[in-house]
């Protein structure tokens, strides 16, 4: 019969040790609100923009291919913007 523990998080532990958190498993973890201002300024400011280009293409009267793309190119970016979204369990800066 082994003296051995089943695991070694078992064997370095001692009684009075806080658990270990994984971020990746849904913690408390909170991202950095750098990270998150950023993300809403850039959010705000595309979504400025896609009013802007929609008015301006609106009040014309005529609907050019130019005025179109401009939008088009507007709501991309801010669709990529969207995924770029700061996830809870995200580290770094």
């Amino acid at each position: 019969m082994s003296t051995f523990p089943k695991h070694r998080e078992q064997a370095n532990a001692s009684p009075n040790a806080s658990p270990q958190v994984n971020p990746a498993k849904g913690s408390l973890h909170r991202p950095n609100p750098a990270k998150k201002g950023i993300w809403f300024l850039g959010s705000a400011t595309l979504g400025v923009g896609i009013i802007d280009r929609s008015v301006a293409t609106l009040m014309d009267g005529t609907l050019s291919w130019f005025d179109v793309l401009q939008v088009a190119i507007t709501v991309f970016f801010f669709g990529c913007w969207i995924l770029l979204k700061p996830s809870q369990g995200s580290g770094g800066l």
